[in-house]
């Protein structure tokens, strides 16, 4: 979790997103028809959370962030890549169409666990 210090720090605004039961997959929130287990906030109003001082990252790292967090990125573009859904031959084409090399033109790039 020593990432989310390394977002905040860099001026992104980190909030934490509900985890992954151990038990059965299901999503922590509670809701037994979640269709988004681990990957949705666990506060509303998320888009407009202020910056956390070291000690709110220090409590939201041990008590709320079991799976991962989320970053609020506006002003930035996002290239989501999903290579399971044809995501890199799809990414391949958008650099080529623009002529743009996004690997070496950016300032973050992220790799989840879906690869």
């Amino acid at each position: 979790m020593s990432y989310i210090y390394d977002y905040a720090h860099a001026g992104f605004r980190v909030f934490a997103i509900w985890g992954i039961s151990p038990k059965d997959g299901s999503c922590e929130c509670g809701d037994p028809d979640c269709d988004q287990p681990g990957k949705h906030p666990r506060i509303s109003g998320w888009t407009e959370i202020p910056h956390w001082s070291d000690e709110q990252l220090d409590n939201m790292a041990e008590f709320l962030v079991t799976t991962g967090f989320g970053v609020v990125v506006d002003g930035c573009l996002v290239i989501d890549i999903d290579p399971r859904n044809g995501g890199n031959e799809s990414y391949e084409k958008l650099a080529k169409k623009y002529g743009i090399d996004f690997k070496s033109d950016n300032t973050l790039v992220v790799e989840t666990g879906g690869g």
